[in-house]
């Protein structure tokens, strides 16, 4: 097994992971810098940078630097609250992503701060939007 190192601020590198478990996907992008990070699935190259891009557009109206990019880190977290071999789910993945939309449009912040550490106040709101969605299925 080879690990990739990515030095900090690198931007003419471009780097391939080749794989199709969707950990890969949730790894990259909890890994920095953004830029030429892609993923390789035998048919299909992900950009992670295009990922975070269409993420950021889709459900922030704010623009981050590469280094720091809060939805990019949110998106791991909601990643990992659809469980694992280790952990149960939380919901089913578009309920979180409605919950998710519902709560960046109160303009609450984020999930984690920029020093890494959750926002234990914000995923209990998150909570209680998914809550008060799957309530009223």
């Amino acid at each position: 097994m080879t690990f990739v190192t990515m030095p900090k601020n690198n931007i003419k590198n471009k780097t391939c992971i080749v794989g199709n478990d969707s950990d890969l996907i949730v790894l990259a992008l909890a890994s920095q810098p953004l830029i030429n990070l892609y993923i390789y699935n035998e048919e299909n190259y992900l950009s992670i940078y295009q990922l975070i891009d269409k993420l950021s557009r889709t459900f922030c109206s704010k623009k981050f630097s590469y280094n720091y990019h809060p939805i990019r880190m949110d998106f791991v977290l909601l990643s990992l609250f659809q469980g694992n071999d280790y952990n149960s789910r939380i919901s089913q993945f578009n309920h979180l992503l409605s919950s998710y939309n519902e709560f960046q449009k109160s303009k609450k912040g984020f999930l984690i701060s920029k020093t890494g550490e959750l926002n234990l106040l914000n995923i209990r709101r998150l909570f209680n939007k998914i809550r008060t969605i799957e309530k009223y299925l």
